[in-house]
C-alpha cells in the first residue's frame, strides 16, 4: 500500500481552522486503498516535518496552499524535501489553481492539482505509481524536462456526499474551542462555492460561480455523530455562503438545533431572516 502525505502549513493563528480540503482529499485517497497521513504544522515546525516527511519516503507529498499564508514557509520546506529527496511535490488548493504556471516555474514544485482535489488526487497517484500517464490525468499542470504541461480541466464534482470529510485523520479534539456562549465548537463545510461574482473572491474561477452542497440528510447524520462523539454545543458553519438556499440552511439548523457561527451575504439578510429562524426553533421545542 503506498502512502501520501498531505501537509497544510499555516500561521498559529489559523491553526484553530481544521485542514479540511486535507481531510475531503485524504479521504478519496484512503478509499481507493492509499495510506494517508496529514501533517497541520506552523512554520516553526518545518524542518521537524521535512525530516519525518524524507523517513516516511512517500508516493508524493501534497501541499494546500492558500496565497500569503506562511508562503516563504511553504517554499523553504519544499526546497529542504528537495534538497534530501526524490520525493514528487504536489501543491493544491487556491494559489496554485490560480496561478499554476507560476507555481510550476518552480524547481521544487513537480504537480500542481488545478481545482477540486479529491478525484484528481487519486488519478495521480495511480499515474505516479505507473498505472497511466500524468497527460492522462485530468486538472493537473507538471512539467516534462522543463516544459510546463497543462491538462484539461477535471468538472466540478456534481455529488458531494460521495466524497465524505474523513476525520480520523486527525486528532479532532485539538479544533474544539469556545465561541461566545458555547464551549465546545467544531468549525466545518457543508457546502462549496458562491454563485455571486465579487471581484476580489476565488470562487469566481475556481468553482466557477458555482454553489454545490451536501444534502440535508448527509449533513444532519454527519453532524449529529459529531455532537455525540465530541460532546458539541455548537459548530461554525465555515461554508463560503451557508444561506445561499436558505430552505436547506434553516432546515439543517432546526434538525441540529444547536448554537451556530455562520457567514452571510449581506443582502441575503431580511426582516424575515431572524423571525424564520425563531419559527423553526418553536417548531422544534413544540
Amino acid at each position: 500500500m503506498s502512502k501520501v502525505v498531505l501537509v497544510k502549513l499555516c500561521s498559529r493563528m489559523a491553526m484553530r481552522f481544521p485542514p479540511t480540503g486535507l481531510l475531503y482529499v485524504g479521504g478519496a485517497l484512503r478509499k481507493a486503498d492509499y495510506e494517508v497521513e496529514i501533517l497541520h504544522i506552523t512554520p516553526e515546525e518545518v524542518q521537524e516535518s521535512v525530516k519525518k516527511i524524507v523517513e516516511m519516503s512517500p508516493l508524493f507529498v501534497g501541499f494546500s496552499v492558500f496565497t500569503g499564508d506562511a508562503m516563504r514557509a511553504h517554499g523553504e520546506m519544499c526546497r529542504e524535501i528537495k534538497r534530501l529527496s526524490g520525493i514528487p511535490i504536489v501543491w493544491g488548493n487556491v494559489h496554485p489553481s490560480l496561478l499554476t504556471e507560476q507555481c510550476l516555474n518552480e524547481s521544487y514544485i513537480d504537480v500542481v492539482i488545478i481545482g477540486e482535489g479529491e478525484v484528481t488526487a487519486v488519478k495521480l497517484s495511480r499515474a505516479l505509481e505507473g498505472y497511466g500517464s500524468l497527460s492522462e490525468v485530468l486538472g493537473i499542470g507538471y512539467k516534462v524536462n522543463g516544459e510546463i504541461r497543462i491538462n484539461p480541466p477535471r468538472p466540478l464534482i456534481t455529488n458531494l456526499d460521495h466524497y465524505p470529510i474523513d476525520w480520523s485523520l486527525i486528532d479532532v479534539q485539538k479544533y474544539i474551542s469556545p465561541a461566545w456562549e458555547m464551549k465546545r465548537v467544531l468549525p466545518l463545510v457543508t457546502s462549496r462555492g458562491c454563485p455571486y461574482r465579487c471581484t476580489f473572491c476565488y470562487n469566481i474561477k475556481f468553482n466557477q460561480r458555482q454553489w454545490r452542497s451536501h444534502s440535508v440528510d448527509f449533513v444532519v447524520t454527519h453532524i449529529n455523530e459529531l455532537k455525540k462523539r465530541y460532546k458539541l454545543d455548537g459548530i461554525f458553519y465555515h461554508d463560503d455562503n451557508f444561506f445561499v438556499n436558505k430552505k436547506r440552511a434553516f432546515e439543517i439548523l432546526r434538525r441540529i438545533n444547536l448554537s451556530y457561527y455562520a457567514e452571510c451575504r449581506v443582502e441575503l439578510i431580511n426582516d424575515n431572516f431572524d423571525r424564520q429562524w425563531v419559527w423553526n426553533q418553536d417548531q422544534t421545542v413544540s
